[in-house]
């Protein structure tokens, strides 16, 4: 099963944060990066729930905020004023906590300066620490950032390789990714 859902196809594809589960065997495993790759660590059951990013948000037809996510999950918000979508409390690269199938939030994890943070790609892809500084830059996905990282380096990388996976400490486990 991938994210909830039957799986019969072997070529089916997975992401960062997916969850695969064997019913089988009652073993779940949640999909991170790891040493320039992916990798299936075993996670327990305190821990089935999906972490999605936003990253985009529009104004739909209706009054709805539309939520872009990452692993291709949409989702749409009820506003029942047009100035709660300036007031919005989720911005783009934030990360919401949600069920399995990524249809009810259960929490919502915002990007911002002693946020916890995991490295989803480039040369420091799989490295996880509190989110220290962003420098601007014109576009903001390549705003640079520096990362207190767990092992006390700093990490220097862009916004858009950023994945916020808690508020001072992490909700996921990292089981051998450092």
């Amino acid at each position: 099963m991938v994210n909830g859902k039957v799986v019969r196809r072997p070529d089916f594809p997975i992401g960062v944060m997916d969850i695969l589960s064997i019913p089988d065997m009652g073993a779940h495993y949640r999909v991170l990066p790891y040493n320039g790759s992916l990798a299936a660590h075993r996670i327990q059951d305190s821990e089935l729930f999906r972490l999605l990013r936003v990253e985009n948000k529009t104004i739909v037809k209706g009054l709805k905020l539309q939520l872009n996510l990452s692993g291709g999950v949409n989702m749409l918000l009820d506003l029942k004023d047009p100035q709660d979508a300036k007031n919005n409390v989720y911005g783009t690269l934030d990360s919401l906590k949600t069920d399995l199938r990524g249809k009810q939030i259960l929490d919502h994890l915002k990007l911002d300066l002693g946020s916890y943070v995991l490295v989803i790609s480039g040369k420091n892809s799989g490295s996880h620490g509190v989110l220290q500084e962003i420098v601007p830059a014109f576009k903001r996905r390549k705003s640079l950032v520096r990362i207190k990282a767990s092992d006390g380096g700093i990490i220097e990388t862009i916004l858009d390789y950023v994945y916020v996976v808690g508020r001072e400490e992490p909700i996921i486990t990292f089981q051998g990714v450092e």
